[in-house]
Order: C-alpha cells, then sequence, then structure tokens
C-alpha cells in the first residue's frame, strides 16, 4: 500500500471520528431561557417529590422513602438531556433527577418547566382547602382533594400511562422493585373519588 494511500485512509477516519464527536455535542441547556426568567430568580419545587433515601431520584417520582416538599427553594447545578442536578437552597442536599424521555413523552425542558416555579409555596397554596395542606405536605392524596391538590402532592402523572389530566384514573408508580406497584387516583368530576393501590 502507497503512503499516499496511508494519508488518505488515516484522514478520512479522522474526519469520521471528528464528524461523529461533533454530531453528539449537545448545547448545554440554559434554565434561565427555559424558563423564561432573569438571573437570579429564585425557584421552588412546584410539587412534592420522593427523594428514596438516596441522592438520585427517578423522574418517575416513585412514591416511596421521605418527601421534598413543594415549594422548597431550589438551585439548579445541571441539566442535561437525561438528568436534572438539584440542590436545596442556600446550601442543602444535592440530588440527580434521572430523567425518561419515554414515559414523559416530551424532552426534559418540557419536565423542568412542571418541576420548578417562580410561585412560593403561599402561591402555589391558592385556591386549596386549608383541610388537606398537612396531607398535601407529607405525600398523602386524599378523597376530595382537587386536581391541582393531587398534583401538588403527587406530582403530575406520567403521561405514558396517564395520556391526558382530564382522564377520570391517573396512574402513578409506588415502586418498581422487587415487584412493580402502581397507585390509581379515581376522580369523580374535578375531585379524588377514591385512591386505589
Amino acid at each position: 500500500m502507497s503512503m499516499y494511500r496511508k494519508i488518505g485512509i488515516i484522514a478520512t477516519v479522522v474526519f469520521v471520528i471528528a464528524f461523529i464527536a461533533g454530531c453528539n455535542t449537545t448545547k448545554p441547556i440554559n434554565v434561565g431561557e427555559v424558563m423564561q426568567q432573569p438571573k437570579g430568580t429564585k425557584f421552588y419545587l412546584a410539587h412534592n417529590i420522593w427523594t428514596n433515601g438516596r441522592h438520585k431520584i427517578s423522574s418517575i417520582n416513585y412514591q416511596y422513602g421521605s418527601v421534598l416538599p413543594f415549594s422548597t427553594e431550589v438551585k439548579i447545578l445541571d441539566i442535561t438531556p437525561t438528568s436534572i442536578q438539584l440542590q436545596v437552597a442556600p446550601s442543602g442536599p444535592k440530588y440527580t433527577i434521572k430523567y425518561y424521555e419515554k414515559y414523559a413523552m416530551e424532552p426534559i425542558s418540557g419536565y423542568l418547566k412542571k418541576l420548578i416555579t417562580t410561585q412560593n409555596g403561599d402561591e402555589l397554596l391558592k385556591g386549596t382547602n386549608p383541610e388537606f395542606r398537612n396531607s398535601i405536605l407529607s405525600g398523602k392524596v386524599l378523597p376530595g382533594m382537587s386536581r391541582q391538590e393531587v398534583i401538588l402532592t403527587y406530582g403530575p402523572p406520567s403521561p405514558h400511562r396517564t395520556p391526558s389530566q382530564v382522564n377520570l384514573t391517573w396512574v402513578y408508580w409506588v415502586r418498581r422493585w422487587p415487584v412493580s406497584i402502581t397507585s390509581r387516583v379515581i376522580f369523580k368530576g374535578d375531585k379524588v373519588l377514591q385512591v386505589m393501590r
């Protein structure tokens, strides 16, 4: 094989590797742009999330472990197409949320808009029944709760099992291992009729 041919093959291989590497790079996700808020804006959890006793959390929001309540002020430290790293403000624990786009059926930017908000606790609780507030904070859905109160308590249902929030049944996961357990919130109109496990 001639030297020119070897150089041509090497150059082609280098070009292909550089091209593939360039295609795999992802543009960093800017939280301020996604949320359309200026730098320095305070963000709060828009609903409860379960920490499962670990610092790694699934975007499915399995309902076991400790509840990190809605209205907790958080800082977004890093965000990629498959994960969000957040910290309880100002310098509390850090958590990494593993994002599953195939279940959420939207890019992570859409999930982020549902996870955090600029509204504080008083604003999030506006219009909720004061009798349910302790249950919401502790992560317990009760009959009589509104859809808004269920979202504060459990978060939005995963679209791959609950395609529309106008459905009369919302499906949530309690755990997936060792046996998959789901929870079904059944509505009559806008109010919870019962919760089934």
